[in-house]
């Protein structure tokens, strides 16, 4: 009797389009998929193409992502950069043969379309697959597809003091001589990038220096921590992991202060573009989302872990 009881409460959750792994949990419904740990929310990943009034239609994303009690820790959409979405990797550069062809960060001239999407279930993780086929309205061409884009976001069971969110992040050339690069300016700013709730406090911490906002990127270690009172009075941390081989022992960030509203990146390659292979170019991350602030000590030796870990 007990096992055909749990039989039967497995039929219930399959029928509610709810998947169950550990403390894990998934649901899915028309925009994406929401992933739970007990009753806390974890994070919601946006597969539908979304659009802001009517423009800057955006796919393949994470927004919410939340903290420990379930608050939300990103925005989508603000008022400031409408563009800007929680989580998040994009391009001011896309360039064919040389020549501008669209802009994924605003999504001009691009538009995203979701492929296969799914979720595996493993012991103390679920990870979830997701494609999308990038194309350039602008080409002259019957087939417009110039990119494919494969991302693996992985979600770790929280353990007492942090959970960790993996990003790996694949990009396929569908024609010859695709390019992406950052902002064609000084600045130079595309690729992973996080749109925080910026609470007034928020600082930045890399290896042992505090680093300070500017208009231009600052280097660092190909480690961060964003620290502040993201949500009501009690100092939060998150960290974020850049994986070798690239960008080697330094790393260009685009950081900007709670008094300007923006987003911080990770720049990956910065102004100058990089030629996509048609075999792939692979980008990945890690989010260590605390439940309070680690010394940076612990922080360092999660950062050594992470890259001698083997891709997921």
């Amino acid at each position: 009797m007990k096992i055909l009881n749990r039989f039967a409460a497995a039929c219930i959750l399959l029928v509610a389009g709810c998947t169950q792994t550990s403390s894990l949990s998934y649901t899915k419904n028309d925009e994406g998929y929401s992933i739970k740990q007990g009753d806390k929310p974890v994070l919601f990943f946006q597969v539908a193409p979304k659009a802001i009034n009517g423009k800057f239609e955006r796919s393949g994303y994470v927004h919410p992502l939340y903290d420990w009690e379930g608050n939300e820790l990103t925005q989508d959409g603000p008022k400031d950069h409408p563009h800007h979405r929680g989580i998040f990797w994009a391009w001011h550069q896309v360039l064919w043969k040389g020549q501008q062809i669209g802009d994924s960060w605003v999504s001009d001239k691009i538009r995203f379309v979701p492929g296969d999407n799914s979720i595996e279930t493993q012991e103390k993780a679920l990870v979830l697959h997701s494609e999308l086929n990038w194309l350039a309205d602008s080409i002259d061409a019957e087939d417009k597809s110039i990119i494919r884009e494969k991302v693996a976001i992985r979600v770790n069971e929280a353990t007492d003091t942090y959970r960790l969110v993996d990003f790996s992040i694949t990009l396929f050339a569908l024609k010859d001589s695709i390019a992406l690069g950052g902002s064609n300016d000084i600045k130079g700013y595309g690729g992973f990038s996080t749109r925080w709730k910026l609470p007034e406090d928020l600082e930045f911490f890399s290896a042992d220096s505090v680093l300070q906002p500017r208009e231009t990127a600052v280097t660092g270690a190909p480690w961060i921590i964003f620290n502040g009172t993201f949500n009501g009075t009690e100092k939060q941390s998150i960290a974020l992991f850049c994986k070798a081989a690239y960008p080697g022992p330094e790393q260009s960030w685009i950081l900007r202060g709670p008094k300007d509203l923006s987003m911080q990146n990770a720049l990956f390659p910065g102004r100058v573009a990089v030629i996509i292979s048609k075999d792939g170019l692979t980008l990945r991350y890690r989010l260590v989302i605390q439940k309070t602030p680690l010394p940076v000590e612990t922080i360092k030796n999660l950062y050594n872990e992470y890259q001698k870990e083997a891709a997921f």
